[in-house]
């Protein structure tokens, strides 16, 4: 069976919906778009950057939503376009937020230290003379301090005060940053901050995340072609 579309956005809209979801093969041939006005390519395209920069802007901000009061901080300090550090002196919100971690960070090594196997540990760590003498006494460490969290009940509740303490920190510098490059037009990257199943269900969670995907997948595909043949071959 053979289906043909002079109107792209319909072929568009066919392809990434019910024609994936029946059983068989799909092949889809595209024939070269006929000639279009320079003003039609760049008013596509500017609406195209518009709607990338509000969808890196609806995923991001949910994403820091969803991670804010976590056990899960974002690892903004992956970031590779930017230098996350340097609001600790200069946003004063953040500021705040960071002493608020290292307090929490502080309580929560104060209350390891009290074992002494912990701390003579946690010199060998601190002494260890090469990476590889580094890691393996950071491992039995690690070891160690997993261990007394089935003993002392505190040290959890410690611990979970230290990692929220992380995820509003880290939150509060992501919405900093995310809304910095929107000032600029930028799309902040999500490679290392984002995985790819997150963003697909951030997507497919929201309804309006979802409409701008759809939004700009037609755009892209009005650009590709004017007309699209799609071929079923179906049981």
């Amino acid at each position: 069976m053979k289906l043909s579309f002079k109107n792209t956005a319909l072929a568009a809209i066919m392809l990434t919906g019910a024609f994936f979801t029946l059983n068989g093969q799909v092949s889809v041939k595209i024939k070269p778009a006929e000639i279009s006005s320079p003003e039609q390519v760049a008013s596509i395209k500017a609406e195209l950057d518009s709607l990338e920069l509000l969808q890196n802007f609806l995923i991001f901000s949910r994403f820091i939503n969803d991670r804010e009061n976590s056990s899960h901080p974002i690892p903004i300090f992956g970031l590779k376009t930017y230098t996350p550090s340097a609001l600790f002196d200069t946003v004063p919100a953040i500021k705040a937020l960071r002493k608020v971690y290292l307090d929490a960070d502080g309580a929560y090594e104060q209350l390891l230290k009290r074992d002494s196997t912990y701390s003579a540990l946690s010199d060998v760590v601190m002494k260890s003379k090469n990476r590889a003498e580094m890691e393996d006494a950071a491992f039995v460490l690690g070891n160690y301090e997993a261990s007394k969290m089935k003993e002392m009940p505190e040290l959890i509740e410690a611990s979970n005060k230290r990692q929220v303490a992380l995820s509003r920190q880290n939150a509060a510098m992501t919405r900093f940053i995310l809304d910095h490059y929107q000032s600029q037009n930028r799309i902040l990257p999500m490679e290392g901050l984002i995985s790819e199943n997150e963003i697909e269900a951030i997507t497919n969670s929201n309804r309006e995340i979802s409409d701008v995907a759809q939004k700009i997948a037609i755009l892209e595909f009005s650009l590709l072609s004017e007309e699209i043949e799609i071929e079923l071959d179906c049981d």
